[in-house]
């Protein structure tokens, strides 16, 4: 009775938090939102217990804690040619991304429309609503790809300055190739637009590891990512990101007004398991190796139990009763 008498109206704000908010007081399945099916690594959670009797309760540096920035610059850095001053520390990839569009809304004047593909996640629509500037749900073609030719008709015959991409794609699950990101990022340079890029999501895949753009002169980029859903910590909102030296002291000097710090003891925590020791995992391996290739029969594997949602073939992951997660946080 109570949920059809609340569908009556259409909700107001995030769709996502409405069906979300009536999981937790009423019960039953939240398919609203994007939470891991499995608990944090332990080793994490008793670090958090033991640094929390320590003087970490106080504001932590705006731009981060340095340990833990120190540490995301030297995972990227191994395989990227990234600045140490290009990364910040936020409070989660929705921070993130509302950071990086108020200063694009600042540096471009408010005077833009915004693109993404199709089916978009709801802040890629929403904040350019917010802002009140148009928005642009772009098709996929039958490839699920996009052909660049009458991808920049589109643009040209538009005012497009900002272009969201998730890579694997949320809700779609879509992994950007290296060739259609690398083109994506020419057409930035020559219809001058830029594009923000959400990375939540790298860490599960099923077999090849998805391409991340990052460079550090490429004034048209802007990378986003967390902590959330690779260690299954979506409510401690610790998240990043990373843009080019000339767009950081802006990006910094408006963090500090709407954001100012990600949450000091949680930050302590990850910084505490990035340094504890432990094995690595295999650098072959999916980070969430209950996240099977193809649907099947139940794991042999020592570290599984049984399945609770099997994967089918459009890429919906396998939830387990327990993860496999030996080792530190490698930042990988």
């Amino acid at each position: 009775m109570y949920l059809c008498s609340a569908m009556i109206e259409k909700p107001q704000g995030s769709y996502i938090s409405y069906f979300s908010n009536l999981v937790k007081l009423h019960g039953g399945v939240n398919l609203a939102q994007g939470i891991p099916g499995f608990q944090p690594p332990k080793e994490l959670t008793t670090i958090l217990a033991q640094i929390a009797k320590n003087d970490v309760h106080q504001y932590a540096p705006g731009l981060g804690n340095f340990s833990l920035l120190s540490q995301i610059f030297n995972r990227y850095s191994q395989n990227y040619n990234v600045s140490n001053e290009g990364f910040l520390v936020v409070q989660g990839a929705t921070e993130a991304l509302s950071l990086v569009y108020t200063y694009l809304n600042k540096m471009l004047n408010g005077s833009f429309e915004v693109l993404s593909f199709e089916p978009a996640y709801e802040s890629y629509s929403q904040l350019p609503k917010i802002f009140g500037q148009p928005f642009f749900s772009y098709p996929l073609n039958s490839e699920n790809t996009f052909n660049a030719d009458e991808f920049k008709g589109f643009i040209a015959n538009r005012n497009v300055k900002v272009v969201f991409i998730s890579s694997p794609g949320n809700p779609f699950g879509k992994v950007w190739s290296k060739q259609e990101v690398d083109t994506l990022l020419a057409l930035a340079k020559e219809m001058d637009f830029y594009i923000v890029f959400d990375a939540v999501y790298s860490e599960l895949y099923f077999q090849n590891k998805p391409h991340l753009p990052l460079d550090e002169g490429n004034e048209r980029l802007f990378y986003v990512n967390s902590f959330s859903k690779m260690l299954c910590i979506t409510g401690w909102r610790v998240g990043y990101l990373y843009a080019a030296k000339q767009h950081v002291d802006g990006l910094r000097s408006i963090h500090d007004y709407i954001g100012l710090c990600a949450p000091s003891v949680l930050q302590e925590g990850e910084r505490g398991r990035s340094l504890s020791g432990g094995a690595r995992r295999p650098a072959d391996r999916c980070p969430y190796h209950h996240f099977h290739r193809k649907p099947g029969p139940p794991s042999d594997d020592p570290h599984h139990v049984q399945d609770r949602r099997r994967a089918h073939p459009g890429g919906v992951p396998c939830f387990r009763q327990e993860p496999c997660m030996p080792g530190p946080l490698h930042l990988r």
